[in-house]
């Protein structure tokens, strides 16, 4: 991590997923960021789907790994068995 964004305004102090959601997808395009990432919470889960909508991509949930810029590795559940499979992001 390089760095740490902080917006002190009344709007998100009850963490509303409408707010933040446009207020993370600004910063990612004006920042020039390439990857958004959020824990596996309610937060992230109300909050990154809106932010993929506005920023028109795919949100990629519930990755265990990060291989490289565009591979990522998350677990597939098939009973007691639990193979894991990369996910390749193809523009």
């Amino acid at each position: 991590m390089t760095r740490i964004l902080v917006v002190p305004n009344e709007a998100y102090d009850h963490f509303l997923p409408e707010n933040f959601a446009s207020l993370i997808a600004e910063a990612a395009k004006s920042g020039g960021f390439t990857h958004v990432v959020a824990a596996h919470g309610q937060f992230g889960k109300n909050t990154i789907p809106r932010v993929g909508a506005l920023l028109d991509v795919q949100p990629i949930a519930d990755i265990i790994e990060v291989q490289s810029e565009d591979t990522f590795v998350r677990q597939i559940y098939a009973g007691n068995n639990s193979p894991e499979r990369g996910n390749r992001i193809d523009d």
